[in-house]
């Protein structure tokens, strides 16, 4: 849980300081991916909705690569929360 922690921490502050749309949008998915990896579903779509606002096009790439290999309802569900 340590590396989880420090992780966040680090696209936190990764967050703060980059100013490019481009980015700080690969940054919150990628904050997203490590709130998935360890069960926090709501902060994982919350920075996914946060990325979607610079651009949704990434991020739904990044989606479409979480469903493809087992979709599932809670991936389904992230997902229509996200386009809401």
């Amino acid at each position: 849980m340590g590396n989880c922690h420090s992780a966040i921490l680090d696209l936190d502050q990764s967050i703060i300081l980059t100013t490019g749309f481009e980015q700080k949008k690969i940054r919150y998915c990628n904050r997203g991916l490590v709130h998935k990896k360890f069960g926090e579903i709501k902060l994982a779509c919350y920075d996914w909705k946060k990325a979607g606002q610079y651009g949704k096009k990434y991020l739904l790439k990044v989606i479409r690569h979480l469903l493809l290999p087992a979709p599932s309802f809670v991936m389904a569900e992230m997902f229509f929360f996200l386009i809401l």
